[in-house]
């Protein structure tokens, strides 16, 4: 087999390492929900509190938004229970907030917002996210849906549940703590923009556009005034 392009073999050996290496230390990208933080006054936790707990875990780039808990983070871990698990035992151990955590991978936010069934609903701001910890049975979706007394409608799709509140969220029964009995499982919610927010802070940013060419008169003049000047 030909070797690399102008390596002889111990550079082409030693450059497979290397590559082999670089593939071991790539992070992946994590959302992490907090549930319940700096709500009404309780479970105060400050954001720049939260990035330096996340560098201290060992995260790489931590970044927050908003103050209800958004965390954006890399890891080398990529197994989602364990990540959990570890921000739910050092935000108690450091902070004394006994709450869940819930993670997603960068793919699967860019499918939450790709798969929202109710798009005429979210741009009217009457959209809510649910974050599930886990997947809710059948069983438990034909009962929540039993237990709706409002106007309120929803879909869930893998672990997250799509919420429409016609009449907003304010007065609404059909409450998080009432979602989360129900099906069995603990979650947070996010509006709408909050999703979409935190979407775009997980995309690269756009490259700067390239200066515009300089008008033909003007790139002669300057080749001109170049001629002229003395050397």
């Amino acid at each position: 087999m030909a070797g690399f392009a102008g390596l002889d073999k111990p550079e082409e050996k030693r450059y497979e390492i290397r590559r082999r290496q670089q593939r071991r230390s790539l992070m992946a990208v994590f959302v992490a929900l907090l549930r319940g933080i700096n709500m009404g006054g309780h479970n105060r936790l400050a954001m720049a509190d939260l990035r330096a707990l996340a560098e201290e875990i060992g995260f790489a780039a931590p970044r927050t938004l908003l103050n209800s808990g958004n965390l954006i983070f890399a890891s080398r871990n990529r197994l989602i229970p364990a990540l959990e698990a570890t921000i739910e035992r050092e935000i108690e151990n450091r902070f004394g907030l006994n709450g869940s955590v819930m993670v997603r991978t960068l793919m699967e936010w860019r499918g939450i917002v790709a798969d929202n069934p109710f798009r005429v609903e979210a741009k009217a701001g009457k959209l809510a996210v649910i974050f599930l910890k886990s997947k809710p049975s059948r069983a438990a979706a034909r009962a929540l849906e039993a237990a709706v007394t409002g106007s309120e409608y929803f879909e869930i799709r893998d672990r997250e549940l799509y919420a429409v509140y016609p009449d907003g969220f304010g007065k609404s029964k059909f409450t998080l703590p009432a979602i989360c009995r129900v099906l069995n499982t603990d979650g947070t919610a996010r509006g709408w923009s909050t999703v979409l927010r935190i979407a775009a802070l997980l995309e690269p940013p756009e490259p700067p556009l390239p200066p515009k060419p300089l008008p033909k008169a003007l790139r002669l003049r300057a080749a001109y005034a170049k001629c002229k000047m003395p050397r």
